[in-house]
Order: C-alpha cells, then structure tokens, then sequence
C-alpha cells in the first residue's frame, strides 16, 4: 500500500510539474508573439551575429560594404546593426544594401505597425525599413511594399541621432512570406553609415 501511494504521489508531481512547464511555456509564446529580435540582442548560435537576422555573403559585399552586429552603438540594450559603405560597388550590384530577416507570425488579411530607429553618419540616400509580402506563386512577386518610412514621412539624411521611424502594412492575400529589410540605398552614399534598432511588429 505504502508503495502504491508513493507511486501515486510521484505520477501526481510529474503531472502538476508537467502543467506548470506547459503553462510556462504558453505563456512564453504569448509573450513573443510577433517577437524578431529586433533589438538584436539574441546571437546566433551559427553565426557571429543577431539570431533570425542575415546580410549578403561576405565574399559578395567585403570590398565595398561593411555589415556589423554592432556594440558601440544601440538605441537601447547592447546591441544594434548597421551598415557602412566604404567604397564604389560593381556597376551590376543591387541598388541597397540590407539586413533581413522573415516575419513568420503573419496573418493574411491583417494590418500591423511596423517601427524602429534609426541612426546616421554621412548619409544622403535615405536609410530605411522596408516589408515585403512576397507570393512565391507568382515569380516571386512582391505584392505590397510598406517602405514610406523615409522616403517620405521620415527622409532622414546627414548625420542624425537616434529616430524613430513607423508606419503600416496590410498582408495580402496569397501572400507566402513576410520579409523585413533594414536597408540603405547606394545612390550617392560612399562613406555612409547608418544603426538600426528596436524593430518591432505590432
């Protein structure tokens, strides 16, 4: 009997214990809804670098283009991304320079707030933040771009402190991926540098 109810007993913790974990745990994924380390503060377990966030392959940029985990500068927390642009690109390179990641909690049909900060040095072709919603059915076709941030409502050019940028997206139908881009243009910015922070999806 005595070994019975020790048995009952431990079945009984192991159980509570279970429910608390997975309660835990709920609530963790609650909490990070929408969650893509936009402060940059998670690093990467492959990479010297923020998780979920990637730039070009180094062969392709390290001639002309710095892209840095950086801890100099951050508007808040210990860590921020920017990118330099050190010297002329080929005359076939994209037209931007980005770091990108996917935002993997969409919903079709949905609006949503993106915004963040954004830091500068020298820089005369705006820095900005852009989303793309992308439909892999269609040539993988761009279907709605939310990149008025700066190129109008928030032109931010020169050398400025930390501001914060903001505007909204609708995601829609048939979209397949949700793609964020913290991005400088080339355009006439050898000798630029620009910080992003505190991305966030709301």
């Amino acid at each position: 009997m005595v070994n019975r109810k020790n048995i009952l007993f431990q079945l009984l913790f192991v159980f509570s214990l279970s429910a608390i974990i997975s309660f835990i745990m709920g609530c963790r994924g609650t909490s990070n809804k929408n969650e893509i380390n936009g402060g940059f503060e998670i690093k990467s377990q492959s990479q010297n670098g923020p998780e979920g966030w990637s730039s070009p392959p180094l062969l392709e940029t390290k001639n002309f283009v710095s892209f840095t985990w950086d801890s100099t500068e951050h508007h808040s927390g210990s860590h921020s991304v920017s990118i330099a642009i050190d010297s002329m690109p080929p005359k076939d390179h994209v037209f931007g320079f980005n770091w990108t990641r996917t935002f993997d909690d969409f919903i079709i049909g949905k609006k949503y707030s993106i915004s963040g900060w954004i830091k500068t040095k020298d820089v005369w072709a705006p820095a900005e933040i852009m989303v793309l919603c992308k439909d892999y059915n269609h040539n993988n076709k761009a279907m709605a771009v939310a990149h008025d941030l700066t190129h109008t409502s928030y032109p931010i050019k020169g050398t400025s402190n930390w501001t914060l940028i903001k505007t909204n997206f609708t995601v829609p139908n048939d979209t397949k991926e949700v793609r964020i881009l913290a991005r400088i243009n080339y355009g006439s910015n050898i000798g630029s540098k620009v910080w992003f922070d505190d991305i966030k999806i709301e």
